[in-house]
């Protein structure tokens, strides 16, 4: 999905760059009252900066919720990693509901009988 959103971006932002091109070129003239056009270069000018504008504001939501889909990706590997970790080191814990194999040293519960390295309490 992010990766997909990231391509959006850059084609919306290459796209966005032509398209100010050609809505400077089609709506920046001025129609005179014998219906002729004349080329009002202040109009054509304004209008390409102002498209060119919104497309670069467009391109910086879409990066902007690009690099919030990664980190988020990031941070729930990072809580996936640590979450494994405690995991594991509860299970080599001592405490009182525990027992500790004489063969491999691993902590068990006391419902447990036989340790995982074949060694029985």
């Amino acid at each position: 999905m992010k990766e997909i959103l990231k391509t959006i971006s850059l084609i919306e932002l290459v796209g966005g760059a032509i398209a100010s091109f050609f809505f400077a070129k089609f709506f920046g003239v001025s129609i005179l009252f014998t219906g002729e056009t004349e080329r009002n270069w202040l109009l054509t000018i304004l209008i390409f900066v102002f498209a060119l504008f919104c497309t670069f504001v467009n391109f910086v939501i879409l990066m902007a919720i690009y690099e919030i889909l990664d980190n988020q990706g990031r941070i729930y590997e990072k809580l996936n990693q640590t979450t494994i970790k405690l995991d594991k080191q509860e299970d080599n814990e001592p405490s009182l509901n525990k027992w500790k194999c004489s063969t491999c040293g691993k902590y068990n519960y006391n419902y447990v009988g036989t340790c995982s390295c074949g060694n029985t309490r």
